[in-house]
C-alpha cells in the first residue's frame, strides 16, 4: 500500500482555471475509481453521479454506466445525460477505448454523432487511457472542436499528446511542493510566494488599505527619474502653458506656440536631469519638492497609517492574474 499525495496547490490551480472560464478535464491512465477520486480531491469535479460512457465487453459497443446500472447507448439517454450536465447534475466521464471508438470512422449514426458533438467536448474525466488515445482526444478537441488545448504531463506516456497540444506543460518532481516539518499535509509554496509578492502592490481589493502609493501612482504624478515621470513632467508642463495662453488670449494657439511650448518643457527636464546630476543645493531643492508632492498626494487618499494591509486573500483570480 502505498500513497501518492497530491501537490498542495492543485486545488487552487484548478479553482482559478475554473473562475477564468477554463474547461478542465482529467485525461489518465488510472482506472475509473482512482481517476473519479483524484478529480474530486483536485477540484475538477463535484457530485457523485458519474455518467460513465465505457465499451461494452464484446468490444464492439458502447454503453452506459450511471451510478453502476448499465444502459443502452441510445439517444433518449444521451439526451438525459445532456440535461442533467445543464443541471451540473453530476460528472461526465469516457474511458480511453471509448473515446477511440466514438471518434473512429466507423461511428457515424445519429447517436454516436450527438454524444461526439455535445457530450464529449464536456467530459470532465478521460479514464484508462492509452498513450495513443489521449494523443486522439487532444487532437480531436483541437481540430474539431476548434479548442486551444493546455496539456499537462508528467510522463513519457503524455508526451505524444503534449507535443500534439497548444501549450504543453511538463510536471517535474518535487517542484513547488514542500511539505511541512512534522509530516503533515504539503505546503503551498507557490501560493505563499505570490501572496508575499501581492502584499507589496497595490491591486484589488488591497490597492485602498495600503500605506505605500503603487509605483506607477507615483511616476504618473511625475515623481521620480524613470521615463514615465518624466513624461509626466513635460505633459504637465504643456497643459500648463496651453492653459495659460488661453486665459491671455481667448484663443487656441498656433503650431508655433504649441512647439515652443514642448521644446521648453523639454529644456527644463533637460536641466533638472544636469541638477541632479550634479547634486549640491539644486538636486536638494528638487528631491525636497518632490518628496512633498508624494506626502500631499498619500495624504489626499485619505488612508491612515494605522490601517493594517488587507489579506491577499481578498484578491480574486483575475486580479491575481493581472498582478502575475
Amino acid at each position: 500500500c502505498f500513497e501518492a499525495p497530491m501537490r498542495a496547490g492543485t486545488r487552487r490551480v484548478i479553482q482559478e482555471l475554473k473562475n477564468a472560464n477554463f474547461n478542465v478535464c482529467v485525461l489518465t491512465g488510472d482506472e475509473i475509481t482512482t481517476s473519479l477520486a483524484l478529480a474530486a480531491k483536485a477540484g475538477v469535479t463535484f457530485g457523485n453521479n458519474p455518467y460513465f460512457l465505457k465499451v461494452s465487453p464484446s468490444g464492439s459497443m458502447l454503453e452506459w454506466e450511471i451510478n453502476g446500472m448499465k444502459m443502452p447507448f441510445t439517444l433518449d439517454a444521451a439526451l438525459k445525460i445532456r440535461q442533467a450536465i445543464e443541471r451540473n447534475d453530476g460528472v461526465v466521464v469516457f474511458s480511453g477505448d471509448a473515446v477511440s471508438l466514438l471518434l473512429s470512422d466507423d461511428k457515424n449514426d445519429e447517436i454516436s454523432q450527438y454524444v461526439r458533438s455535445v457530450i464529449l467536448p464536456e467530459a470532465q474525466v478521460v479514464a484508462g487511457s492509452s498513450p495513443h488515445q489521449k494523443y486522439l482526444f487532444l487532437r480531436w478537441l483541437q481540430n474539431e472542436c476548434r479548442r486551444r488545448v493546455l496539456m499537462c504531463g508528467d510522463g513519457v506516456n503524455d508526451i505524444a499528446a503534449m507535443r500534439e497540444s497548444f501549450v504543453s506543460v511538463a510536471m517535474l518532481s518535487g517542484f513547488v511542493n514542500e511539505f511541512s516539518y512534522d509530516g503533515g499535509d504539503s505546503i503551498d509554496t507557490g501560493e505563499l510566494r505570490r501572496k508575499e509578492r501581492l502584499k507589496k502592490w497595490c491591486i484589488g481589493s488591497n490597492r485602498m488599505l495600503s500605506t505605500n502609493l503603487a509605483p506607477s501612482s507615483i511616476e504618473g504624478a511625475g515623481i521620480g527619474n524613470s521615463a514615465v515621470a518624466s513624461i509626466a513632467r513635460i505633459r504637465v508642463k504643456v497643459i500648463n502653458g496651453l492653459n495659460d495662453i488661453d486665459r491671455t488670449t481667448k484663443s487656441n494657439p498656433n503650431l508655433g506656440v504649441l512647439m515652443s511650448i514642448i521644446r521648453s518643457a523639454i529644456g527644463e527636464e533637460i536641466s533638472r536631469y544636469k541638477e541632479l546630476k550634479k547634486g549640491g543645493s539644486g538636486a536638494a531643492n528638487i528631491l525636497a519638492e518632490e518628496e512633498r508632492l508624494k506626502e500631499s498626494i498619500i495624504s489626499a487618499t485619505h488612508i491612515s497609517p494605522n490601517v493594517p494591509r488587507s489579506d491577499t486573500n481578498d484578491i480574486t483570480t483575475g486580479e491575481a492574474c493581472l498582478a502575475s
